[in-house]
């Protein structure tokens, strides 16, 4: 009699599983550090299992929080951050909330009977964030660039840590002007002295955005030496081609005066081609 006692307790505990599985569901699907987060679990197909105490949360395998089949009071707790109890006083529908979500919380989660090894599906938390400070511009030397005019400068690459992976754009001035890249390089090429100015990188995701900023100077020397050799240039041109004029008239007066000279008398005449010459120069 003691033995068939003794098989019934073995038994017994066992005697009520008939197929319960449990459901377990995320209030999102991702949390951030510092926010709250929830999960929620009910059994299905049958009620408790004879020996089972109520339904427990588990993270990567430890027990984190435990709802009381009887009263629905939380047990096993494993923190202040955590608090779990049955929804409407159902003791098969129960929940769990996290506040100041932390590290140790990214994790797989899961829910069910211990006791029974009947436990929910896993659900992996991945905790997102956005770009924050960690925003950086390489060649990090200095965030001031300047490159002679009709050169090419970069590469210049913004980084950021971001989960997960943010959009990075580059603009000129300000977010709201022309997008200059759509990727994480920065590369101009010919460079102009309106490409001077500030151009902002940004860096965004589901989480939040974060800019960062670098100033472009344009050094213009080697233009302004252009148009000074070509004004000096022209200014000779035009010296030249009015001298030579100047000489062809003379010259031609020179001649017209000569052969006038020879072919009148001498004396008052020669005078008088003489001043005519001197009025012509005048």
């Amino acid at each position: 009699m003691d033995l068939f006692w003794f098989s019934c307790l073995l038994v017994w505990p066992m005697s009520t599983v008939r197929g319960q599985t449990f459901e377990l569901k995320a209030e999102t699907p991702y949390s951030v550090i510092g926010a709250s987060h929830g999960f929620t679990c009910k059994m299905v197909n049958g009620g408790f299992p004879g020996a089972a105490q109520g339904i427990r949360f588990m993270r990567n395998g430890d027990t984190i929080c435990s709802v009381n089949k009887r009263n629905c009071n939380a047990t096993d707790v494993k923190g202040g951050r955590f608090t779990c109890g049955c929804i409407k006083g159902d003791n098969s529908n129960v929940y769990l909330n996290i506040s100041g979500i932390e590290t140790d919380d990214e994790a797989k989660w899961k829910c069910g009977l211990g006791l029974y090894n009947l436990f929910s599906d896993l659900i992996d938390l991945p905790l997102y964030y956005g770009p924050g400070s960690s925003m950086t511009t390489s060649p990090a030397t200095s965030n001031s660039h300047t490159v002679n005019e009709g050169s090419s400068l970069g590469p210049i690459t913004c980084t950021s840590n971001c989960k997960p992976p943010c959009t990075i754009t580059w603009f000129k001035d300000s977010k709201s002007s022309a997008i200059v890249s759509n990727s994480p390089v920065l590369y101009l090429t010919d460079v102009k002295t309106r490409d001077k100015g500030t151009y902002v990188c940004q860096a965004a995701n589901l989480i939040g955005s974060n800019t960062t900023t670098i100033k472009i100077h344009i050094y213009g020397l080697m233009k302004s030496e252009g148009q000074t050799s070509l004004s000096f240039g022209l200014g000779v041109g035009v010296g030249i081609a009015i001298c030579a004029i100047v000489m062809i008239i003379g010259i031609c007066i020179g001649v017209i005066c000569h052969r006038r000279y020879k072919l009148r008398e001498k004396g008052g005449k020669a005078v008088i081609c003489q001043q005519y010459l001197k009025n012509r120069l005048m």
